[in-house]
């Protein structure tokens, strides 16, 4: 049987990541300044960006539930699926510790939002209703673990699927006859492969439509009347993105930053224009598997996972957001309301589960752990756009890497790659 890389053959598109880059950030460019001076097109082309998305969302659950099933089947029956998910955890949460170390150590050094002098401008809050307690929004998400699979891809809880998948996959490696299903399910992903090769050709326009729209919508005063906030941000998820995470790969693996750069130019390029680490999946697997020469069965499990649960630039971005609100408010949070909020931090950004804009939403149950007014949300919610573009490509750069340093410590083999024949 042939290997199912997303997708088996090389096109143009795939060839010149640099270019493909290149055109992208051209058409953004070209779709804000338009959104800025012709407002009144923002609507119009909303549809396009619309339509960009929603193609690449469609194929995403088809695409978790294929190819993890496959790979958990090949993993399974090779006893190898413990190490595999053991070090991806371990991988998520230290990088998670390690992003909102960095955005609480920058937003107490610059502390944004001091003086309250921004407050007035929090009075337009969206009608946001957090969870009582972290043990409440535990309890709605283990709701969601066990919902009916069928009612779960209606409702489109990856959270859902993607632990059936593991599931079913698992059990159908350990039933000893699960080879043909398996192979049956790696057919069916490299079909899908070859669907987002077809819509990537369409990122330019897409993106300028995005840019467009959003641009039109919000202008460029909110991001300057908010600059030391965005600047911690940014700040933030440039120093985890540029250098924690490249150091941790060039540590583990000793590939070099730039190399690595270079294969995930797609998949930041997408992640930036949709805000969706889960849209984006499709791209970074695509980049693992080719550009970084990762086996399916290791990305296949570890993607998924990732887009899932390791948000690293959500995490950092909502402890920021939490220490600004309580500025603008005055209020004083002490190292241990600190650490619940770097802790609800990371619970919060797990639930966000590779959304736009999920984390806003989330970002009530930080504000509520530590007893800060929800309204303060409104404050920053004419940024949040903005910042979830970047936090999403921090996001993507984490699963990236992931795969890679997970190869390196629970190793699966190119001859165990999905597809390249072998019994389950």
């Amino acid at each position: 049987m042939s290997g199912c890389a997303l997708p088996a053959k090389k096109t143009n598109l795939k060839d010149d990541p640099m270019r493909f880059a290149s055109i992208t950030l051209i058409a953004l460019v070209a779709g804000a300044v338009l959104g800025a001076y012709f407002p009144s097109t923002g609507p119009v082309l909303a549809l396009g960006g619309t339509l960009f998305v929603g193609a690449l969302k469609a194929l995403v659950l088809p695409i978790i539930f294929c190819s993890v099933v496959a790979s958990m089947a090949r993993l399974g029956a090779q006893g190898k699926i413990g190490g595999l998910l053991s070090v991806s955890f371990m991988y998520f949460l230290g990088t998670m510790i390690a992003a909102v170390s960095i955005g609480l150590v920058l937003v107490n050094l610059v502390a944004p939002g001091s003086g309250g002098e921004l407050a007035a401008l929090a009075g337009d809050a969206p009608n946001i209703t957090g969870p009582s307690s972290p043990l409440a929004f535990l309890e709605a998400q283990a709701k969601k673990l066990v919902q009916d699979p069928i009612q779960a891809w209606s409702r489109n809880n990856i959270l859902a699927i993607l632990v059936f998948a593991l599931a079913f996959g698992l059990a159908l490696g350990k039933s000893g006859k699960g080879d043909g299903v398996a192979s049956g399910f790696e057919v069916a992903s490299d079909a899908l492969g070859r669907l987002v090769t077809l819509v990537l050709y369409a990122t330019p326009v897409g993106v300028f439509c995005l840019a467009a729209k959003q641009v039109a919508q919000t202008g460029w005063e909110p991001i300057l009347k908010l600059g030391s906030y965005v600047l911690v941000v940014a700040g933030g998820l440039a120093l985890h993105g540029l250098i924690v995470l490249p150091l941790v790969i060039w540590l583990v693996t000793k590939r070099s930053p730039l190399s690595f750069f270079r294969a995930a130019l797609k998949p930041l390029t997408v992640a930036f224009a949709t805000a969706s680490s889960a849209a984006t999946l499709p791209v970074t697997m695509e980049a693992a598997e080719e550009e970084l020469d990762v086996p399916p069965t290791v990305s296949r499990v570890v993607l998924p996972l990732g887009a899932t649960v390791n948000m690293d630039g959500t995490a950092l971005y909502e402890a920021v957001a939490a220490l600004f609100i309580a500025n603008l408010y005055g209020i004083h949070l002490d190292f241990g309301a600190q650490l619940i909020v770097a802790v609800t931090a990371c619970l919060a950004a797990i639930g966000a589960a590779g959304i736009p804009s999920a984390g806003l939403v989330t970002m009530a149950l930080v504000l509520t752990a530590v007893g800060l007014p929800l309204e303060g949300i409104g404050m920053i919610l004419a940024v949040d756009r903005f910042l979830d573009m970047m936090r999403t490509s921090v996001n993507v750069l984490g699963d990236l890497g992931g795969t890679v340093v997970v190869n390196r410590f629970a190793p699966v083999g190119s001859e165990d790659a999905v597809g390249e024949g072998g019994d389950a």
